[in-house]
């Protein structure tokens, strides 16, 4: 016997969605999306400099996998959390990922060492940050697994404004 299964309330609204200048962090070069479910993608500069400072500290994990220096990062302020992605090309065209979590309500978090709380629950993505992850893919695989170089990806941009 089947079990009733629940009725799917979410409906899709596209969200805006935005690049800012790429982070260059140790070896590292992350290009950089900002999401947002309120359509204000200019004021993520507290967002942002809390979202470096998660990603400066887990670069040792980071230098300890077989990578290429190279990945992309998504700030997703959303309904229900402030979200940080944290991606990154591995060889084998793998893109590995890190995932943290802020509440939406507490804005002096920002100035706390610990903006950000990392995610150990099996997630990947909500259907907004899909869009630019699936963008990143197809830019690596044209690019780096074409025979491209590096900064060929970089040079990859995301033109859509919402997602």
């Amino acid at each position: 016997m089947n079990a009733a299964r629940p009725v799917i309330a979410d409906r899709y609204a596209p969200r805006a969605i935005g690049t800012a200048a790429a982070w260059q962090l140790g070896g590292w070069r992350f290009k950089n999306y900002r999401l947002a479910a309120d359509g204000k993608l200019d004021d993520f500069t507290a967002i942002e400099a809390a979202a470096r400072r998660t990603a400066e500290a887990v670069l040792p994990e980071l230098d300890a996998t077989a990578h290429h220096g190279v990945g992309f990062a998504i700030l997703h302020r959303g309904e229900e959390g402030i979200w940080l992605l944290l991606n990154w090309w591995l060889s084998g065209g793998i893109c590995a990922g890190l995932l943290w979590r802020a509440p939406v309500d507490e804005p002096d978090r920002w100035e706390r060492p610990d903006g950000f709380e990392r995610v150990e629950r099996p997630l990947l993505a909500c259907v907004w940050e899909l869009s630019p992850i699936a963008f990143e893919r197809d830019a690596w695989v044209d690019t780096v697994m074409n025979g491209g170089s590096v900064d060929d990806y970089l040079a990859r941009t995301y033109s859509r404004r919402t997602c």
